[in-house]
């Protein structure tokens, strides 16, 4: 282990978000840390999962926008994403600021498989099936090899979910079963398992994602999606 290479990650994200004061990275102290030692800057915080009565909802929303809008900068414009979503690894201020703590594991993205991600994001926000599909194939997560192709429908619930889930209006994340309602289709699609297949680069991305989701649960976070991630994916660059 050579805590070096989490002190030049530690120092590569902090200077991403130095544009934002919002967005706290700890400061690595280098004159203490070396191959087998770590030592940052004091950077105390509230653990998401355990917020008193100074946050509000409305506070509550603003940090669920804000960790929102930072794990999508870091996915689609540093291309360089914090992989540890565990929510000891991030903490609130009464200000409205995050802390991000433990960069031990992280995961760069390529250009190519970045825009894929965005468009195949667009494709489920506009609830075009064929487009999702193109999409899949292009990152490799669509095993043609052993099913050419799908049902017709196969991926209608799938949309209907994004649908509910990706809207103008708020979305509750304190009362959305999504997970739950995840859970309930890979069930019903079981049958079509090998039709998909992982795709190494994405596994950590889509780690991190799905635990962001447990995050704003937490937090209870009022997000009105659609809106937000149009945001995210038109600062990436992506059209």
């Amino acid at each position: 282990l050579d805590y070096r290479h989490e002190a030049a990650t530690l120092a590569e994200f902090r200077a991403f978000h130095a544009g934002d004061p919002r967005v706290i990275i700890p400061e690595v102290l280098p004159a203490l840390s070396g191959r087998h030692v770590l030592t940052l800057a004091h950077e105390p915080g509230d653990p998401l999962g355990s917020l008193d009565a100074r946050y509000d909802a409305a506070l509550r929303d603003r940090l669920g926008e804000l960790l929102f809008r930072t794990m999508g900068a870091q996915l689609y414009q540093l291309r360089h994403i914090h992989c540890d979503p565990h929510p000891g690894n991030f903490a609130a201020r009464p200000d409205g600021s995050l802390v991000i703590y433990d960069f031990g594991c992280s995961k760069r993205i390529s250009a190519a498989t970045a825009q894929a991600y965005a468009q195949l994001t667009r494709a489920a926000m506009a609830g075009n099936a064929g487009d999702l599909e193109n999409w899949l194939i292009r990152l490799g997560a669509r095993n043609t090899g052993h099913t050419a192709i799908l049902p017709a429908d196969f991926y209608q619930p799938w949309l209907k979910l994004a649908g509910d889930t990706i809207a103008d209006s708020a979305t509750d994340f304190a009362s959305l079963p999504l997970a739950e309602r995840v859970l309930k289709l890979s069930r019903k699609a079981l049958p079509q398992w090998r039709a998909f297949q992982p795709v190494p680069e994405i596994v950590m991305v889509n780690r991190a994602l799905g635990g962001h989701y447990w995050n704003l649960r937490q937090l209870g976070s009022r997000l009105a999606v659609k809106p937000l991630l149009t945001q995210v994916l038109e600062a990436s660059g992506s059209r």
